[in-house]
């Protein structure tokens, strides 16, 4: 679809205002939180041990399996939604979009997903970038060619 002078100057002069580090970092926090406790039910209706610490959690591999794939699903599908968010995101008024401003495909969200596996491999520099680039974007968003803005 081709973009018309008419949607150009109403995106100039209506500018997307993009989701920050530490928006986006509490808003992390909120959705590890919630992934936790739906894994922890999950463990405990399957009879497993609840790791407490780092050192139980490397001994429990159902729930790090658990965690692995609960978080795969939450990330991948989430944007997909009508509210292009996950439930942290949504709180703090963000929503993902693709480089048209349109919601992620599925296959534009495993691809965002992926990247966020390669942001966190060589510490979390993929991550930290979000707080130095000029449109908020970690290395998963350059790789997906996504940004998170405010609704």
């Amino acid at each position: 679809m081709e973009k018309t002078a008419k949607d150009k100057e109403d995106k100039e002069k209506n500018p997307q205002k993009y989701g920050g580090f530490l928006t986006r970092l509490f808003a992390f926090i909120i959705d590890a939180a919630i992934l936790g406790i739906v894994a922890s039910a999950i463990t405990m209706m399957m009879g497993q041990p609840i790791p407490l610490s780092t050192e139980q959690m490397q001994e429990t591999p159902f729930f790090q399996q658990l965690m692995f794939i609960l978080s795969a699903l939450y990330f991948i599908y989430m944007p997909t939604t009508k509210y292009q968010a996950s439930f942290g995101k949504y709180i703090f008024k963000l929503k993902i979009i693709d480089q048209d401003g349109n919601r992620l495909t599925v296959g534009r969200s495993v691809g965002r997903y992926l990247g966020t596996i390669l942001s966190g491999i060589i510490f979390y520099i993929g991550f930290l970038m979000i707080a130095f680039t000029s449109k908020n974007t970690g290395l998963h968003d350059m790789l997906a060619k996504t940004y998170v803005v405010k609704r």
